[in-house]
């Protein structure tokens, strides 16, 4: 209820407003242009599958240290123009790794939920570990 609310800290606040303006610096800097152009070079001619596996694994990793806002605004706009460099749709790299990002249930950072979870104390941290763990095998 509203006492939960009340309890949750300012982290919370600051994690996803954090994963917007992360976002927001890589896009404004050109660093996701350059990383783009990478990642594009190293996955260019190798099978769709194979640029789907990857970024869907590296989505999955990624997402459990950094929060799922972040890495999808920092990391969408690459997979964009990995996709155009390629000559594929966008959505059929995006979709898999927006599902992806989804799938984090490790860490409190992963998601503004799992976070919520773990400030309440009741969850601990070796407890949200092992059985996100499993979680996740069973979502990938």
């Amino acid at each position: 209820g509203a006492k939960d609310v009340c309890s949750m800290g300012l982290e919370i606040v600051l994690i996803v407003g954090g994963g917007f303006a992360l976002g927001s610096a890589v896009a404004l800097s050109g660093l996701g242009e350059m990383m783009a152009q990478w990642f594009s070079r190293v996955v260019g001619g190798l099978p769709l599958w194979l640029i789907l596996f990857f970024s869907v694994t590296f989505f999955l990793v990624l997402t459990e240290f950094t929060t799922n806002t972040a890495t999808a605004l920092t990391f969408f706009p690459v997979l964009i123009s990995i996709a155009c460099a390629v000559g594929v749709d966008p959505r059929q790299l995006m979709a898999p790794c927006a599902l992806a990002t989804s799938g984090a249930f490790m860490f409190p950072i992963a998601t503004p939920p799992n976070l919520i979870v773990f400030s309440t104390g009741r969850v601990g941290l070796g407890t949200m570990a092992l059985r996100g763990f499993f979680l996740n095998v069973l979502t990938s």
